[in-house]
């Protein structure tokens, strides 16, 4: 499937092995898994489980132009998804934190005296340092700054994808 950051590849799971070897044949070089979830962050592709679950609306996560049809049939959820596209605006968006110093996912994030959201997937980039993706409350808008648990780490809110500063 083509994809705006390249092309993701199915295949059977017996599959996965003689498909690697193929692409190593033809010049693809391997990285490691830790290096692809670095991307993956820096990319601002959420995660299930990790940074969304089945209670994320997918105007939250940024995932209406690569997952929502509005012209297609019914779907569970459509009135929902469909309302908020039209009139409304999400109360949580999924949003990059540049993190002063590396954080857990899990770890509560804060505006002020109000809870802000918690830190999904986490990574220390090459690039740009420790970042992270959150759902954050619409008030923790890119600029605003967030405390990050409860031991003094900090973090810039940002638009996704990452971007050099």
């Amino acid at each position: 499937m083509r994809t705006e950051d390249g092309i993701d590849l199915f295949c059977e799971a017996a599959e996965t092995e003689p498909l690697a070897a193929a692409l190593r044949e033809r010049g693809a070089t391997p990285v490691s898994p830790a290096a692809a979830e670095c991307l993956r962050v820096e990319r601002g592709r959420p995660r299930y489980g990790l940074d969304m679950d089945d209670a994320t609306i997918p105007q939250e996560a940024g995932l209406n132009e690569r997952a929502v049809s509005f012209t297609k049939g019914c779907y569970v959820g459509q009135e929902t998804v469909a309302r908020l596209h039209y009139r409304g605006k999400p109360n949580r968006h999924l949003r990059g934190l540049r993190l002063a110093r590396p954080a857990e996912t899990g770890q509560e994030l804060r505006l002020g005296t109000r809870s802000a959201g918690r830190v999904g997937s986490a990574a220390v980039s090459p690039r740009f340092g420790p970042i992270a993706l959150a759902l954050v409350r619409r008030e923790a808008a890119p600029g605003a700054q967030v405390a990050v648990g409860d031991r003094g780490n900090s973090a810039e809110v940002v638009a996704l994808p990452f971007a050099p500063a």
